[in-house]
C-alpha cells in the first residue's frame, strides 16, 4: 500500500451555489468563519464567553479589547499553565509540530487581555474546545483556534468550519454549560497592584458538571472532560453503531483509535457489516513515515478509505447522510479517552435526528470527499 496523489482540488469550487445558512467555512482566501467570530464579539453588548486553547491573533485580541471598552463583560477559558512553569509539555498528538513562537504570542496576549479587565481562567487539562457565546443569544461552535491561520488570514491554509446558533433556548444551554466549566477552572489570572498573577484555587465541583446535555429532542451537547467525562467519545461510538450504509469522518488527525474505548471496535463492526467508512485527515500526515499507525492499518485492511486534504482542521462525523456531529476533538486518545495531564477538554454537538439541527454541516462533510487530494491505497 502507498499514497496516491489524486489531484489538486479547489474547495471553493465545491461550495459555489451551496446555501449553508448557519454554517461558516474558512477556505483559501475566504475567512468566513473568522469574520463571523469577530462580528459576533463586535456586536456583543453585555457579555462574551470565549473557550479556546490559543488566543494569539491581533485582530481577535483587538476585538476583545474593544468589547471591554464598551463595557462588555468578557470571560476567557484558555491555556494558562505555561505561565505557571509546570513543565507540562504540549504534546504533538502524533503529527502536529509545536510552535513555541505561537505559544509565546498567546501568553503575551493573555497578559494584555487580563490587564485590560478580561477575566481569564484555565483548566487542569488542555482546553481544546472552541466556543463563543455572546449576550446569551448567539453561540458559535467551531474548529478554529484563535490564531491567524485558523481564523483565515494567516500565511498557511487551515480549513475550518463552524455552526452559529441564535435561538435563545439553544444558546442558553451553551451558556449554562460554559458557566459550569468556568466554575471548574482552578487557574485564574488576577490583577494585583497593576500587575498580573496566576493563581491556583481549590476546585472540586466536577461531580456537578453536565457531560451530556440535551438541547433539543434529538441533539446533545457533549464533552470530553478528563478524567471522568467521556460523553463525546460515547456519542461518536453511538453514531458509528447506528450506521447502515456510510460513515464519513473529518479531522486534523486519526490515529490510535484502538486506545479509545469502543470506537475502534465499533468501526471494525461497521466495516464488517458492509458500511463504507471514509476518513479525511490533513494531507500533511502522509509525509510522516509513521503514518498510518497500526490501528489505522487494521481498519484499512478491513476496508477503511483514508484520504488527505490540504490544511484540514475541521472536525466532524456524518452517518448515512443523516446523523451528524460537529466537535473540537480529533480521532485520537488525547481528544477522546485520555486521563494524562495533556489530555484535552473537548466539546461536541451530536444530532441523532435525520436532517436535524446540523444538516448544513452534514452537507459540508458530504462534499469534502471530493476535496481530498491524497488517498492511501
Amino acid at each position: 500500500m502507498g499514497f496516491w496523489n489524486a489531484r489538486e482540488r479547489n474547495v471553493d469550487e465545491l461550495l459555489v451555489g451551496i446555501e449553508f445558512g448557519d454554517l461558516f467555512v474558512n477556505s483559501r482566501g475566504k475567512p468566513a468563519l473568522g469574520e463571523e467570530i469577530l462580528r459576533t464579539i463586535g456586536t456583543a453588548r453585555n457579555s462574551v464567553i470565549i473557550i479556546n486553547p490559543i488566543v494569539s491573533d491581533g485582530r481577535l485580541v483587538n476585538e476583545i479589547l474593544a468589547a471591554r471598552k464598551r463595557g462588555v463583560r468578557v470571560k476567557l477559558i484558555t491555556e494558562l499553565r505555561e505561565n505557571r512553569k509546570t513543565g507540562i509539555k504540549y504534546p504533538t498528538r502524533g503529527f502536529e509540530v509545536e510552535d513555541k513562537c505561537q505559544l509565546d504570542e498567546h501568553f503575551e496576549a493573555i497578559r494584555r487581555l487580563a490587564i485590560s479587565g478580561v477575566h481569564c481562567r484555565g483548566c487542569r487539562y488542555y482546553t481544546h474546545a472552541k466556543v463563543i457565546i455572546a449576550d446569551n443569544n448567539q453561540a458559535i461552535i467551531s474548529s478554529a483556534n484563535g490564531n491567524a491561520n485558523s481564523l483565515g488570514w494567516g500565511p498557511q491554509l487551515s480549513f475550518e468550519a463552524g455552526i452559529k446558533f441564535d435561538k435563545q433556548g439553544f444558546v442558553s444551554n451553551f451558556f449554562a454549560i460554559a458557566t459550569q466549566l468556568w466554575d471548574l477552572c482552578p487557574f485564574r489570572m488576577q490583577l494585583l497592584e497593576n500587575d498580573i498573577s496566576l493563581q491556583e484555587s481549590a476546585v472540586d465541583k466536577q461531580k456537578n458538571f453536565s457531560y451530556d446535555t440535551m438541547i433539543s429532542e434529538q441533539c446533545r451537547l457533549v464533552w470530553s472532560f478528563p478524567p471522568k467525562g467521556k460523553a463525546l467519545r460515547d456519542s461518536l461510538v453511538s453514531l458509528v453503531r447506528r450506521a447502515e450504509k456510510k460513515i464519513t469522518c473529518i479531522a486534523l488527525s486519526f490515529y490510535d483509535t484502538n486506545k479509545v474505548q469502543g470506537l475502534h471496535i465499533a468501526l471494525l463492526e461497521a466495516l464488517s457489516r458492509g458500511v463504507k467508512v471514509t476518513v479525511i485527515v490533513r494531507r500533511e500526515h502522509f509525509e510522516d513515515n509513521n503514518y498510518p499507525d497500526e490501528a489505522t492499518k487494521e481498519l484499512l485492511e478491513n476496508g477503511l478509505r483514508l484520504l488527505g486534504m490540504t490544511g484540514m482542521h475541521a472536525k466532524g462525523m456524518l452517518v448515512d447522510n443523516s446523523y451528524c456531529a460537529i466537535f473540537s476533538g480529533n480521532f485520537n486518545p488525547f481528544s477522546l479517552d485520555s486521563d494524562v495531564d495533556s489530555a484535552n477538554v473537548e466539546i461536541g454537538l451530536c444530532d441523532f435526528e435525520k436532517e436535524g439541527l446540523l444538516s448544513s454541516y452534514g452537507k459540508l462533510i458530504a462534499l469534502l470527499e471530493d476535496a481530498a487530494d491524497f488517498e492511501y491505497r
